[in-house]
This record gives structure tokens, sequence and C-alpha cells, in this order.
């Protein structure tokens, strides 16, 4: 199902398309600088590059995935970004501090810009792009992680609030699953099954 609409995915969904796909070059120009090298320090070398280049071609297509067919940003794929691109820092320095590896770090550095730009892309909250049946979402279901991990999609309602008395109108859309309809029929269909 698709939650997003056609004529805005294109401009959805390009910024992050082509970043991956820098970011994929990236992958395999460090595959070929790491196949280069005429001496190895370990035999995981070249084996990692490659996988690496794999799974930046994978998490691409991944991100595209996502952005057609969720209204939340991949919490997958900004996990793994920002995860990684804390320990790419410590990889970065001591590529950068070695003098045989000089050609990895020339590559690696700008790699790593872009994967915390991804980092921050792929978290980009996604409501004026997503249909008419998905825009009345709460803010909760359409945001990304940072902002669920830091409660940044309540600042709306808290400034309505600050300037304003806030009426039952002014809060968020309930979820179907937490209105009280739903959870009464619910609760009432299990007490019949209980009883009989």
């Amino acid at each position: 199902m698709y939650f997003i609409a056609s004529s805005t995915l294109r401009y959805l969904t390009i910024t992050p398309q082509i970043a991956w796909a820098v970011f994929t070059g990236f992958e395999l120009a460090l595959l070929v600088v790491w196949s280069n090298r005429q001496v190895r320090n370990s035999r995981a070398e070249l084996p990692s590059a490659a996988i690496s280049f794999v799974g930046a071609l994978l998490l691409g297509c991944l991100s595209y995935v996502e952005h057609m067919r969720t209204i939340r940003p991949s919490f997958l794929l900004t996990v793994y970004l920002l995860f990684t691109s804390i320990f790419d820092i410590e990889r970065s320095r001591s590529y950068g501090l070695s003098p045989e590896l000089e050609h990895v770090a020339t590559v690696f550095g700008p790699r790593l810009g872009l994967k915390v730009f991804l980092a921050i892309v792929e978290a980009r909250d996604k409501r004026r792009h997503l249909l008419p049946d998905f825009v009345n979402n709460p803010p909760e279901a359409t945001s990304g992680m940072y902002k669920r991990a830091t409660f940044w999609w309540l600042n709306p309602l808290f400034k309505k609030g600050f300037s304003a008395t806030l009426s039952i109108e002014d809060l968020f859309q309930l979820d179907k699953h937490l209105q009280a309809d739903y959870l009464h029929h619910l609760l009432g269909s299990s007490w019949a099954r209980g009883r009989s």
C-alpha cells in the first residue's frame, strides 16, 4: 500500500536516493582502494569493504521502499546510520593518523560526512507528502526517531498551550487503537467470549 502521493514521491525520494547513490560510490571507491593495497594488515580488510558496498546498495533500496510504503521515517535506517556514524568517527581518525592508509582516509572522510547527512535526511518528517487519507495521523505517528526520542513532536502543542488555553479540538487525533469506542468494542467482545 502506498502512503505518499505519486506527484510528490519523486521530490521526496530524490534527495535521499542521490545521497545513497553517492554513498554507494564511496563504498565502491573504498573497495577499490583496499583491493589495490600491496600490504595487508588483516585478511578481513577486503571482505569487510565488499560487505560494506553490498550493504550500501541494500540500504539504498530499503530507503526507497520505506519512503513509499510508510508514513514514518525508517527506524532501522536511522538507528544504523546514527550508531555507525559514531563508530566511523574513530575509524576516520585512525585512518588519518596512519601514513600507509592515506588513500583510505581521503575517501573515508567525505564518506563519513555523507553518512551523517543521510542520518539527518532519513529522519525527516513526511507529513506534507502524505496522501489525504493519512494526513490526519497524529504527529507522533509520522515523526522520526529523533523527534520521538526527545518528544520534539509535542512542541507545537506546548507553544499553543503557552499562548492560549487548550481545548479538546487543539489536541492531536488519537490512534484508532487508543480510541474509547474501539477499546469498548474490544473489551465487550472479549467479555462476551469469556462468559460463554
